[in-house]
């Protein structure tokens, strides 16, 4: 994402398109998608995600179904860094239909660029 160096792994594509898959259960805030959020050493301040689109909000979760939320923070400072410094978070993200989607990015206190995604089969 511009403006901030972190990546967040498990999309298809340049297009950043998460396609359902056979065997996901639908939950109650959509079908799960498992992601990774890597940021480097300079990355100091809690990163807070949030999603929404055509199909409506999105939910997070760090553990699957339980404890779901419309944002979620990840914090550096109470996660141990890899031996190069880097950080890395697994999380879900839940996807209510197939449709258009905008994820935001807050670090700093500040909205930085956020990305457009697709989801569907």
């Amino acid at each position: 994402m511009a403006g901030l160096n972190v990546w967040l792994i498990g999309f298809e594509g340049p297009q950043a398109i998460l396609r359902f898959t056979g065997g996901a259960q639908l939950t109650p805030h959509g079908w799960p998608y498992k992601l990774i959020l890597a940021a480097p050493p300079d990355v100091t301040q809690p990163i807070t995600l949030s999603a929404s689109g055509m199909g409506g909000t999105l939910w997070f979760s760090v553990d699957g179904v339980e404890h779901t939320t419309e944002a979620l923070t990840l914090d550096p400072r109470t996660t141990l860094p890899s031996t190069d410094g880097w950080r890395g978070w697994p999380l879900y993200i839940f996807v209510p239909s197939a449709g258009c989607y905008y994820l935001a990015l807050h670090y700093s206190g500040q909205e930085m660029p956020g990305t457009y995604f697709a989801a569907g089969m």
